[in-house]
This record gives C-alpha cells, structure tokens and sequence, in this order.
C-alpha cells in the first residue's frame, strides 16, 4: 500500500504478477525510502525534496554503457563504485494516481514512459525526490495512466573489503535527517542498538551485525498484529511478539542503527521475483508489451544479456540502506532468507534459473540416476525385443511377468524422474542422512508440481483468491488430507513470501506433504 503511517497489520498474499521486467541483472526493485519514523510507521513530509545532498552531483566513478552519456540529470546519489545499467518495466494493469518508478538500484534518470489512454500516447516527466531517492509521478490521471518505462539505474558494485576500509564524516544535512528518533522511542530499544553496534569496529560490520541479530533471533510471520495504541511499533517487536514480516524487521534495523549513530533508511519496493523466458525469445508482440520489448533494444545491451523477470503482488517487500561516507547509500536486509540476495554486487549478480549445471552441481546423485534411466530405457526394450524373438514354446509365465515388470518399472522410474523429480529426493533423501537436502528454489519446485496437479483437478486458482482460500475450497471435501493441506501452504508462504530456508526435518515434512499433495490422482 501507499500509506505506510500504520505498519504491522496481518498480510494476505496476492500471488498474481504485478509487472514484467527486462533487466541484465536480477536485482531487487526499489520504489521509494521514507526518512521519518513515528513511532507507529513511516512519512515523508510533503513538498520536502532538496534538489540535491551531501553534494550528489551524478559525476564520474560510475560505469556501464548507459554511462556514456555525458549529461546524468541530479537524481540517485551517484559516487563511486555503481554500474549503470538500463531496465524496462511494463504493468500487467496501466497505473494512475501516485506512481513512484521501480528501479534496480538507485534511479538514475527515466529514458521513456510509455502512458496515454491506449490510443494516444503522453508525454510525462517524473519529479526526482532526492531525499527519498525516486523518481515519481504525482499524479497519473486516467488518461495518462501508465503501461511501461525504461529507466537508468545505478548498481553498486562496492565489496565488503571496500565497505570496511570508509572513513569520513557523514554530511550534516544526512545526519539530521537519517539519524532521526521520536523523543517518546523506548530506552530499551535505545540501549539495544548502542550495544549492537558498539561491538564492531566499522560501519559495515555493525550493519551486518544488526542485521544478523534480527535474522536469528526474530520469527518470520504473515500473521502479525498492530501493537496496542500508545506502543511503539519497534518496541513492540524487538520485546514483545518477536515475530513479523519484512515491515517489521526493516523498520527495527533502521531504529537500531540510528540508536548507534549510523544514518540509515526504510525502502519498500519489490523483491527480484521469478525468471521468466528471455528478452531475446520474446518478440512481436502488440501494444504496450510490444513496445516494452522494443524498447530494450535501445539500451546499449544485447538481447542475450537481457533477461525476463516476472514479478507478484506477493513479492512486496521493504529492506534497509545505510549511508556510507564515500559510497553512499548501500541496501541490507535484515528479514530471514533475503540478506544474502541483496548483498550480492552487480559482478555476481545473475539469472538464477535452475538449468542443468545446477542441477548436477546441486543433485549429483540425481543427474546420475537420470542418466542411467536414459541409458537403461532402451537397453530393456532391445533384450525385451530380443526374449520375445527368440520364444520359444517352452518359455515360462514367470518370464513374462518378469520381463513385463521389468520393463514396466524402468518407463515408470524414468518418467517419475521426469515429472517429479523433486519429489523423489524425499525418498532418496532417507537413504543418505548426512546429505544436503534442496534449497528454496528447489522445494519451490516441488511446490509448483503440486500447484498444476490441483489446478488439474480444481482448475486455476482465480486471481482474487489467496493460496489458503484457493486450498480450503480444493480439500473442503477431503478432511483426511486437509490438514496436510493447510501445513503445506503455511510452510510454502514462509518459503515463497519470507525467503524460508527450512532445516532437513522442514525439508522432509515439506516434500513429503508435496508428495501427497501432487500425486493425488493417481
């Protein structure tokens, strides 16, 4: 929502896209940060957007080819350490109203909106907000609602080495604004961030250290609560309920940093979502998501080097940037199973589709037994062929049975390998009990299987339907496996939603209720 003055409210997810982007690197999709915090939420005073602080004049020390541009517009604080790059972002519904432009990184400069009612385009220019660090449109009226843009993003490339060696005095104007604390903000909660980062000799380590803190210590839950009125909102998190989602965990890394006296800001946009098929495979396609693939042509990339992301509603989320003297603003994340993804610079940065390296490299034993299915397959046709051939009048029931089993299974393995491979690591799984079971992406395989078997049987979930409600309906029927339904899509919305990375006791409970699940008709 736009109103972020009240967080903490229960969250249901929405798990339908929101937009589809065109990026060379899969990055997280910043929206806005907001500087001031109530005590309840956070706001941005209106009509507050210096033009230009801590002297963030878009000069040199950037590279990539949208740098070549020798005039870069005052927009994100651009120093050293960042690559440019350009994405495109096209809505699957045209915005109106308040739009702040997503971008990968800090936004740079906005090359074309693509808005109009459908059948005469409009022109639009973007106010750049410096405080908040976006480019936003303040008003999209219905006939100038808004299809797709193309935008420059600056990528920081900075490594942790380089984070730690930073030194210098923080601006003045940073300091009073990005070290703001409600006079009434709890002592405890004070205290709390003082000790955290008075362990660590550098401004990078008592970030990390913050944000390892919240990580382990704190539960990660959609069912989350307003705190009483009257309570603080940070303080009611950090020692009350200990559980909340990405608002929660965000917004608490921030108040603590600030306690410490590092400057430090609330971001909300949109975590990378999924891969989807390639720019280049892409084309011909009419209106607004033809023009959107057009216009990655015109960004200095090749289309091998553009990727295709697909992002949800329920791919929401809100992170942490914290000022660095020479650098600038650097994101972390404190919310479980996201830190690690958004510390990775752009020179690590990659599609992560799970292609058949990765299968090896992550399931060794798995790439063998499909080879030896493959291999195996017609080696059992061909000596079945040549045992029929060769019959003889003397030849067995039991060779028959033999032989009809044999072969049976070996088309039955290979296609379960096919189709359920994922599955199948449960029962491998056992076998090996110092093993590695998979990773998120991996049991969100196994979860996608059980999605298309139930959409099979119960057709697609509609869109205004959430994952629970769409599963009460489908086992309404069928109490004996309805409460492994409900177990399944409470564990897949901590994977799918909040970057769960379960144990290998969550792993087994979680492929063994997809095995249930998906092989319901059979």
């Amino acid at each position: 929502g736009r109103d972020d003055s009240k967080l903490g409210g229960p969250l249901r997810l929405r798990l339908d896209p929101y937009f589809t982007a065109l990026s060379p690197y899969n990055t997280y999709w910043r929206g806005e940060s907001k500087s001031v915090y109530t005590g309840r939420g956070w706001i941005q005073p209106v009509g507050d957007s210096a033009q230009v602080i801590a002297g963030a004049e878009r000069t040199g020390g950037v590279t990539g080819e949208a740098a070549e541009d020798a005039a870069i517009p005052a927009a994100a604080q651009v120093d050293t350490g960042r690559k440019l790059i350009r994405q495109t972002v096209t809505f699957e519904a045209p915005l109106t109203g308040r739009v702040a432009l997503l971008s990968g990184g800090l936004p740079v400069q906005a090359e074309r909106i693509i808005a109009g009612d459908g059948e005469e385009p409009v022109e639009i220019e973007p106010r750049f907000d410096a405080w908040a660090d976006a480019l936003i449109v303040d008003y999209a009226a219905p006939s100038e609602r808004i299809y797709s843009y193309e935008l420059t993003s600056a990528v920081s490339t900075a490594s942790a080495d380089m984070l730690r060696h930073e030194e210098g005095p923080d601006p003045a104007e940073v300091r009073d604004r990005f070290l703001q604390l409600p006079d009434a903000l709890p002592e405890r909660v004070r205290k709390l961030g003082e000790r955290l980062v008075a362990g660590e000799s550098n401004r990078y380590d008592a970030a990390a250290a913050v944000e390892s803190y919240l990580e382990h210590r704190y539960t990660y839950s959609l069912d989350s609560r307003q705190p009483p009125e009257g309570a603080d909102f940070v303080d009611h998190f950090l020692f009350v309920d200990r559980i909340g989602y990405c608002d929660h965990f965000s917004t608490a890394m921030v108040i603590l940093l600030r306690s410490g006296g590092i400057p430090a800001r609330w971001v909300k946009g949109f975590a990378p979502g999924d891969p989807a098929p390639s720019a280049a495979s892409t084309s011909g396609g009419t209106g607004s998501r033809g023009e959107a693939v057009s216009l990655a042509s015109g960004t200095g990339s090749s289309s091998a080097e553009m990727h295709r992301y697909t992002v949800a509603y329920a791919d929401a989320h809100s992170w942490v940037e914290v000022y660095f003297p020479e650098t600038g603003w650097i994101a972390f994340d404190p919310t479980p199973g996201f830190g690690e993804s958004i510390a990775l610079s752009v020179s690590t940065l990659a599609d992560y589709r799970l292609g058949e390296a990765d299968t090896v490299a992550a399931f060794p034993w798995l790439a063998k037994a499909v080879e030896v299915a493959k291999h195996l397959q017609p080696r059992l046709t061909e000596l079945a062929y040549e045992k029929l051939t060769r019959m003889t009048p003397r030849l067995r029931p039991f060779d028959w049975t033999v032989l009809a089993l044999t072969a049976g299974f070996a088309l039955l393995f290979a296609r379960e390998l096919r189709l359920r491979g994922y599955l199948l690591l449960l029962a491998f799984g056992r076998l090996r009990p110092g093993s590695t079971f998979p990773g998120r992406r991996e049991l969100l395989a196994s979860a996608d299987r059980v999605w298309r078997e139930l959409a099979l049987l119960h057709g697609p979930k509609p869109a205004s339907m959430t994952a629970r409600e769409y599963i009460q309906g489908a086992f309404s029927e069928d109490q004996a496996q309805s409460e492994c339904a409900e177990q399944f899509v409470r564990t897949w919305e901590k994977i799918y939603y909040g970057g769960l990375r379960p144990d290998r006791q969550e792993s087994v409970k979680f492929l063994e209720q997809c095995r249930k699940l998906a092989s319901r008709r059979g």
